[in-house]
């Protein structure tokens, strides 16, 4: 897809880090291009990818992604947001962002949560691109 897909994570309504180790485990082996700030993700046999646009640091707390699809880099956004406990959100005034459980939501800022987002939980990365979809 075109549009953007920004990953952040949050503990009690601030940014809160979390070990960049965890991206470089799902993402690495599918890293094709690294540069300043960027990396691009492309998996084999069509199985999609992302330009991400990340910090070259030991701890993250956001991300974005563009240029994005396919099953298998879906299954490792999906993972990631999972391991991580962070959001993802997209632009729109409706259902604009997704967790993987109930938890995550409490630690959200009012701007992800309040009534013009409509916040799920997704219990995969099928139900967030219905999401978006739907939005």
């Amino acid at each position: 897809m075109s549009f953007n897909l920004h990953l952040q994570c949050f503990c009690n309504q601030k940014p809160a880090p979390f070990d960049r180790a965890v991206f470089d485990e799902i993402f690495g082996p599918y890293i094709v291009e690294r540069s300043a700030g960027f990396v691009r993700i492309q998996y084999p046999n069509r199985g999609g990818g992302a330009d991400t646009y990340v910090e070259d640091t030991p701890s993250l707390d956001h991300m974005m992604f563009s240029h994005w699809g396919g099953d298998m880099f879906l299954d490792g956004m999906y993972e990631l947001i999972k391991r991580t406990k962070s959001v993802i959100y997209w632009p729109n005034v409706e259902r604009m962002s997704a967790v993987t459980d109930h938890e995550t939501l409490t630690h959200l800022p009012t701007w992800l949560t309040d009534e013009e987002c409509h916040p799920i939980v997704a219990k995969n990365w099928r139900e967030i691109t219905d999401a978006i979809a739907r939005s």
